[in-house]
This record gives C-alpha cells, sequence and structure tokens, in this order.
C-alpha cells in the first residue's frame, strides 16, 4: 500500500499535465517548424536582396533615371526592411511556442492549489486542472496568431519589395 497517497496523486497531476501539454505542443510542431523555416527563408533573401540591390544601386539608379524610379528604389528597400522585421519578430513567437510545456509546469503556485483542490474533493474532479491548461492554452493561441499573423505580413512585404525591384529591373532592361 501507499504510505504517500497525496504524493502519488501530486505525482500522477503532474504527469497528466506534463503530458497533455506536451501533447498540444506537439500537434502544432509541424506548423510552427514549416513557419519558422520559411520566416528564415523570407530573412535570408530579404537580408540578401537588400544588400545586393544597395551594393549596386549606382548601377541601375543613376543620375539620368526620374525621380520616382528613384523613390521606388527606396520603397523596395523599406519594403524589405519591413519584411526583415517583420520576419525576426514572427520568429521570436514561434520560438516561444517551443517553451510551452515548461511554461505550463512553472506556474507551480495554481497547479499546486488545483491539486490541494481536486484532492480535497470526492469523487475527482479534474477541472481546476483543466481551467489552467485552458489559461495556458489561450495564452498559446494568441501567440501562435501573433506569430501567423506577422509571418504573412513579412510575406506580403516581402513580395511588395520584390515586386518593386522586378518593375525597376524590367525598365531598366527595356530603356538599354
Amino acid at each position: 500500500m501507499d504510505e504517500h497517497p497525496e504524493k502519488s496523486l501530486n505525482s500522477r497531476l503532474h504527469e497528466y499535465l506534463l503530458e497533455t501539454a506536451q501533447t498540444a505542443s506537439e500537434a502544432m510542431k509541424p506548423a510552427v517548424e514549416a513557419q519558422k523555416d520559411l520566416t528564415k527563408t523570407v530573412i535570408s533573401l530579404a537580408s540578401a536582396t537588400l544588400v545586393f540591390t544597395i551594393t549596386f544601386a549606382s548601377s541601375f539608379i543613376g543620375p539620368s533615371i526620374p525621380l520616382y524610379w528613384r523613390y521606388a528604389v527606396l520603397a523596395c528597400w523599406l519594403a524589405f526592411i519591413c519584411s526583415l522585421v517583420l520576419a525576426i519578430l514572427s520568429l521570436y513567437f514561434s520560438l516561444e511556442l517551443g517553451t510551452f510545456p515548461a511554461r505550463v509546469l512553472i506556474d507551480n503556485k495554481r497547479i499546486d492549489a488545483a491539486i490541494d483542490e481536486i484532492a480535497s474533493r470526492r469523487p475527482f474532479d479534474m477541472k481546476p486542472l483543466e481551467d489552467i491548461m485552458q489559461s495556458h492554452l489561450r495564452a498559446l493561441g494568441k501567440t501562435q496568431t501573433t506569430a501567423t499573423r506577422l509571418h504573412k505580413a513579412a510575406l506580403v512585404s516581402f513580395a511588395i519589395g520584390l515586386l518593386i525591384f522586378t518593375i525597376i529591373g524590367i525598365y531598366r532592361l527595356l530603356s538599354l
């Protein structure tokens, strides 16, 4: 017979909470990883394109180029910079998602209070732990939504910069 049934219950409830957090985290992992990979690609491409266009700016915006084309190049650069900032922020929020199980378990005071409440009731009611998990899942959902929105905004900004750069390139080719 178990000498410390409360400790055993406490241990089992902590395991239940950890398993639930890991299950939720694992379910989101493929989508989060794909988003992070694409975001890293956008960061690489936007950085390279920005450096490339700034390095060779004199070859496609000379003194004979109308002022509106210069503004177009500036808009292109701003779009790439915006894309970089948004992609880095998206990556930051995506990385936060990987810490979900740990963030749930760090909530010791609430977890211990919930376990005490569960242990004091007969029959056992898991609602206090489920409430803790739901609050963390809501926070996780908000973080994921923020990361996804930033990711999409980074893609749109990159596409705008690329479109502007393409138009400038076509203009320069046709004016040769």
